[in-house]
């Protein structure tokens, strides 16, 4: 587990990448976006969760 606001993103390539209800808290969503897709190796899983209770 990595702080996305504080952190590096660790070197892949990994076959699955997960997120869930990470993204809605970080402010720089994009880049941890940007970071997930390019530690996830071609042709990997990437599975992201968030909730609205609106």
């Amino acid at each position: 587990m990595i702080a996305m606001t504080e952190d590096e993103a660790p070197s892949g390539p990994f076959d699955f990448v997960h997120a869930r209800l990470v993204l809605v808290h970080v402010k720089d969503r994009d880049r941890a976006l940007r970071a997930m897709l390019g530690a996830q190796r071609p042709g990997g899983r990437r599975a992201q969760a968030a909730v609205s209770y609106v």
